[in-house]
C-alpha cells in the first residue's frame, strides 16, 4: 500500500467518525450479554461483525471530527523531540488530525503538554 493510499484511508475513517479499534455504542443501547461496557454504552471493535451491524443499526456513535496540526504544531513537536518526524507522521498530523486517532486511545497530538485533551471519545 502507498502512503498516499493509506493517508486516504485514515481519512475516511476519520470523516466516518471511525477512528479508533473501539467504538462507543449509543448511550443505555445493547446493554445485555457479553462484550466491552463503558459506563452505559458498548464499545464495539471497530469492523467486527457486532460494529458492522450495530452500525447499521444506527447504535453506534460516531467519533467527533478530528483538526489537523497547524505547520506551527509540527514544528514545535519536531524542535521538542530534536529531529524531524517520520514523514508518514508528519503527513498525518498535518492532513488528518492533531492525534486522537489511530490503535488505543488513538496517537498523542503535538502540543499535547499545553492544551487540554478531550475525553476519550471528545465528551
Amino acid at each position: 500500500m502507498t502512503e498516499d493510499k493509506l493517508v486516504a484511508e485514515i481519512k475516511e475513517l476519520v470523516a466516518a467518525g471511525e477512528y479508533l479499534d473501539e467504538i462507543p455504542g449509543v448511550r443505555g443501547a445493547r446493554l445485555s450479554g457479553g462484550g466491552v461496557f463503558e459506563d452505559d454504552r458498548r464499545l464495539y471493535v471497530r469492523g467486527s461483525p457486532e460494529h458492522l451491524e450495530a452500525r447499521d443499526a444506527g447504535l453506534v456513535e460516531r467519533l467527533p471530527p478530528l483538526r489537523p496540526a497547524s505547520p506551527e504544531a509540527v514544528d514545535e513537536a519536531e524542535e521538542a523531540f530534536g529531529f524531524p518526524l517520520p514523514g508518514l507522521l508528519r503527513r498525518l498530523y498535518a492532513e488528518v488530525g492533531n492525534g486522537g486517532f489511530g490503535p488505543g486511545y488513538g496517537i498523542p497530538g503535538c502540543r499535547w503538554r499545553s492544551s487540554r485533551r478531550p475525553g476519550r471519545y471528545g465528551h
